[in-house]
């Protein structure tokens, strides 16, 4: 009990980077993962039709793939 006791402070700090984490990639202030990851709200449904089309263009859209296209453009 006391081995799990002492993990817990770790396990927090490990709780709080991940949000600051959150934080940073949504362009979030900190604290504001906080409030969202506080409120209770239920699991979203995924949606009922799944666009197909060709995964290329899928990786097209991704800001780093078109960043890296353009430099390798440049």
């Amino acid at each position: 009990m006391e081995s799990t006791a002492a993990g817990i402070p770790s396990l927090e700090v490990g709780y709080q980077q991940s949000l600051n984490r959150l934080s940073v990639l949504l362009g979030c202030p900190p604290g504001e993962v906080d409030q969202v990851m506080t409120e209770g709200r239920p699991i979203p449904s995924p949606p009922t039709e799944i666009a197909i089309g060709i995964p290329a263009d899928l990786l097209r859209r991704r800001p780093d793939i078109r960043r890296a296209e353009r430099e390798v453009a440049a």
